[in-house]
């Protein structure tokens, strides 16, 4: 996702609109694979002060995932503010703090990271498809969002059992 700051540099008293949409490859964090359905939308402004260039806006997307508790694949939308300041390499200096902005080089500002972090930083943090999950049955392994198992479960610990008293029944 390259943007070209040529314009914002003959008219810098400006700020333009920004809207692209390209299609993303899937990535792989935590070991898990996330896949986009469709292309990432980011829309926003992007203007020039002194030498820095601000671009701000929204970013978009649906990404395909699975339950972190029954495993089934479901579809994810995400929206993400984001605002980044990018210097000209020229402009760098070693005693400047390097984590407050970004660095270009020429004309073009490559989003493509930005982009990244953002979506990566908008993911939840449990990957459920619905709150009230279920999961699998731990002895079976069949989803309980589909279907009832009839495995037998395990009585608790009879030494945990005075803890049962301390908690409701619900009957």
């Amino acid at each position: 996702m390259i943007i070209s700051v040529a314009q914002l540099k003959r008219h810098p008293d400006r700020t333009l609109s920004l809207k692209l949409s390209q299609p993303q490859p899937p990535f792989e964090l935590g070991g898990q694979e996330f896949g986009f359905i469709g292309p990432v939308e980011v829309k926003g402004e992007i203007g020039l002060k002194d030498a820095t260039v601000l671009v701000s806006g929204q970013i978009r997307a649906e990404l395909e995932l699975s339950c972190g508790r029954c495993l089934g694949k479901y579809l994810l939308g995400l929206e993400a503010p984001f605002e980044e300041r990018f210097v000209p390499g020229t402009a760098i200096s070693g005693e400047e703090d390097q984590d407050e902005y970004r660095v270009y080089v020429g004309d073009e500002i490559d989003l493509g990271p930005l982009v990244m972090e953002s979506i990566i930083l908008a993911l939840p943090m449990q990957h459920l498809c619905s709150a009230d999950c279920r999961g699998m049955c731990p002895a079976c392994g069949v989803n309980l969002n589909s279907q009832d198992c009839h495995c037998l479960r395990e009585e608790p610990d009879a030494r945990l059992s005075v803890l049962a008293k301390l908690l409701p029944r619900e009957n």
